[in-house]
């Protein structure tokens, strides 16, 4: 029975690695051109949003940047949450570079909180634990 945990342990750490952690860090790499596969496009500010705490569903700040045909305060990918030091910098006309990868219909800038470099190295981290978990649940199930 303990043998049968152990297993479980392993196939979920490596399962959750496998279709989770690394299709992750390789879109991030994409956004932030380390690999090929994310589609760079050269748009416009067409509008600017800070959505407050009392008009977001979840009781926070959001910066939103609008490029595309569309209402900004409507969910969709005409638009994009910017970090504050990024909104703060852009005015409506300014070029913004948006990424887009594969099918994901969700834009995405380099510089942005998806792609960010303490959000690489959160899920690297992350990712060395699954395999460190699945690893010695392995090595046990091998004794």
């Amino acid at each position: 029975m303990k043998r049968i945990g152990v297993f479980v342990v392993m196939v979920i750490a490596f399962g959750f690695a496998l279709t989770v952690t690394v299709p992750k860090l390789v879109k991030m790499a994409k956004v932030r051109g380390m690999l090929p596969g994310g589609e760079v496009e050269s748009l416009r500010v067409a509008e600017k949003w800070h959505q407050t705490p009392d008009e977001h569903p979840a009781g926070r700040d959001a910066l939103w940047v609008r490029f595309g045909p569309g209402e900004i305060r409507t969910p969709g990918p005409h638009r994009i949450n910017l970090p504050a030091s990024r909104w703060a910098e852009l005015e409506v006309g300014d070029p913004i570079e948006i990424v887009w990868v594969g099918s994901d219909p969700k834009p995405y800038v380099r510089d942005g909180v998806f792609a960010s470099t303490g959000n690489f190295v959160f899920d690297l981290l992350f990712l060395g634990l699954q395999i460190a978990v699945g690893a010695g649940a392995l090595a046990r199930l091998r004794r």
